[in-house]
């Protein structure tokens, strides 16, 4: 029988200012009377990222196999986690669907190589709600941001192309991962123009546009006045 191993308690947050932008970590581990912190950041990420690898960092940063109690305010990390998104994901060769591809594909990967190495409990606690451990953390990764010459995050600056067929509002956008909502445009189709969009796709946070090819409409005689001119 394999001896019992340490149970270590790990807090971890993670944010970007704009997100994208730079971004920051923090993480405490705790082990008996032995706290320990860790922070850093990138010059351009994004929040989801930052709350993933802070997870992977504090992993990474064990010395041996652990039981680990990690605690994240992180839905998107936690649900990812418990409810086997990840392993799915993986399993599928990373397409969420057969046209779409898992965004942070990286980092779920290198979640998941850690969690065969220790045994980790993922547990969601509520952001800034007076969680000692998770307020420190989201004091170092908001002052790590703020750090002169950040490193790139090069699984999001250097990421192939999601090639994600874009068809409705609350997709992930490909771009930055935020959802895209559905904007009719403002200008009337051209003379002589054979067809127009009757709605589109739109990010918010890095201005993105998606043509949806469901909206496509040719464009009749005498056009209506479906625009808002």
């Amino acid at each position: 029988m394999s001896e019992e191993r340490k149970h270590v308690i790990i807090y971890t947050d993670g944010g970007c200012d704009p997100n994208p932008g730079p971004g920051g970590y923090g993480i405490v581990l705790c082990y008996g009377k032995t706290r320990k912190i860790l922070s850093g950041g990138f010059r351009r990420t994004t929040n989801n990222r930052m709350e993933m690898y802070a997870a992977i960092r504090a992993l990474e940063s064990l010395k041996e196999p652990c039981q680990v109690t990690l605690y994240s305010d992180s839905s998107y990390l936690v649900r990812g986690m418990r409810q086997g998104w990840a392993k799915r994901w993986q399993e599928k060769k990373w397409l969420r669907v057969p046209d779409e591809r898992a965004a942070n594909a990286d980092l779920w990967q290198r979640l998941l190589e850690l969690c065969e190495i220790h045994t980790v409990t993922f547990v969601w606690v509520k952001g800034h709600a007076g969680n000692k451990e998770n307020e420190v953390c989201d004091q170092l990764s908001t002052a790590a941001l703020h750090r002169p010459d950040l490193p790139a995050d090069e699984g999001f600056e250097n990421a192939p192309e999601l090639k994600v067929k874009m068809t409705q509002a609350g997709q992930p956008c490909r771009k930055c991962g935020t959802a895209v909502i559905q904007k009719k445009p403002r200008k009337a189709p051209k003379a002589g123009q054979q067809y127009y969009y009757e709605y589109y796709l739109y990010c918010p946070a890095c201005k993105t546009i998606y043509l949806v090819e469901a909206a496509r409409r040719e464009c009749p005689a005498d056009l209506p006045d479906l625009f808002h001119l």
